[in-house]
């Protein structure tokens, strides 16, 4: 296992990336459907990028969509501030951009690195840092040495189903359709990571050899500040998003870059319940002058606050892998199509975090 395993491109898959534009999903499909083998440029995409390296083929045989496929037919681009340029976090690789307008972890400034290819080691921060003087200028200096350590991060192969119908397939346009399958790829694909990064193996209880299939979510990792407001949502403010802020700036030296992200239930109360009445969240959706972002990804009634560039989304491999299954639908005309990402979160700085609820 290395430190950090990146793939280093080739000159074909560089080649291969500068003309994405001319894949076509629609084709890959229908190839799928029909049993027969990909050929073209299509065939020399999964030649170049497939191979199943994120799935280990533990799930059978795969193609492999790369982001940069994505990536190179997004709707969405970052341009100024009022465009998104705010959201703008720690990122690297394609699957950064090509995420970001669908999953609200990577908006809020989530690290993500893409193409791994092993287990990797990131460094973590076990306590804040300290400062000393100097005595005079014979003294050695204090020992102020902080704890730290490494976290591990593996894949693990997260599965969804999307089935449409046959005909959509057969009948719609290829540059529709096209766009249909990513947009579903990639709202699968967003909110799946949501919910891990957020919440993931969450009511499991003990941890057994079936559950640590998924990894471990903000909500549920030890070292992130609690705080809960009993009662009313009138004391969320002075019992959870105050101390929350305050121990998050205290732990990190600083939460200027810091942002809340809130389940639908929590930022229903903290919105205004009339035209007339003030909420906690003003009329530019920010919640105490911070950005606020909201995910069904969230436990149910919680908000967290945090800076989100200490926490690193992995992904392996070099896209999302697809298994086509024609045949348990025929009957009724209906397609099902298998979405696979390779992926694990780590917090390096679980101080750096607040998560707060209403009890």
């Amino acid at each position: 296992m290395h430190p950090l395993s990146f793939q280093t491109r080739t000159a074909d898959q560089r080649r291969a990336e500068q003309t994405f534009h001319n894949y076509s999903l629609s084709k890959v499909l229908r190839h799928a459907m029909s049993g027969e083998r990909l050929d073209g440029f299509e065939a020399e995409v999964e030649k170049q990028f497939g191979g199943s390296v994120g799935t280990q083929s533990r799930h059978g045989p795969t193609i492999t969509v790369p982001w940069g496929v994505l990536a190179g037919q997004r709707d969405l681009n970052i341009a100024s501030p009022t465009a998104g340029g705010y959201l703008v976090g720690s990122s690297m690789g394609p699957a950064a951009d090509v995420l970001r307008p669908y999953n609200v972890a990577t908006r809020a400034g989530m690290s993500v690195l893409s193409g791994l290819r092993t287990d990797i080691f990131i460094p973590g921060v076990l306590d804040e840092v300290q400062f000393g003087w100097m005595l005079d200028e014979t003294s050695p200096g204090p020992s102020l040495t902080p704890a730290t350590g490494l976290v591990q991060m593996r894949p693990h192969v997260a599965c969804g189903v999307i089935t449409y119908h046959g005909r959509l397939v057969r009948g719609m346009p290829p540059g529709m359709l096209d766009l249909f399958v990513r947009r579903r790829l990639l709202q699968a694909a967003g909110a799946l990571i949501d919910r891990v990064v957020l919440d993931g193996r969450s009511n499991r209880g003990t941890a057994t050899a079936d559950d640590m299939a998924e990894p471990l979510g903000l909500c549920n990792i030890t070292g992130v500040q609690r705080f809960s407001a009993a009662g009313v949502a009138a004391n969320l403010l002075s019992a959870a998003v105050n101390p929350s802020m305050a121990a998050v700036a205290n732990r990190a030296g600083s939460d200027e870059g810091s942002s809340f992200v809130l389940s639908p239930g929590m930022r229903a109360l903290l919105l205004p319940t009339s035209p007339t009445e003030r909420g906690a969240i003003d009329s530019t959706g920010r919640l105490q002058s911070k950005a606020t972002h909201c995910t069904a990804g969230m436990a149910a009634i919680t908000g967290a606050y945090g800076e989100w560039s200490n926490a690193v989304l992995g992904l392996w491999g070099d896209g999302i892998e697809i298994a086509i299954d024609p045949f348990t639908g025929f009957k009724n005309d209906t397609v099902t199509m298998r979405c696979m990402v390779a992926m694990d979160v780590a917090f390096n700085n679980p101080a750096a975090f607040s998560v707060f609820t209403l009890a």
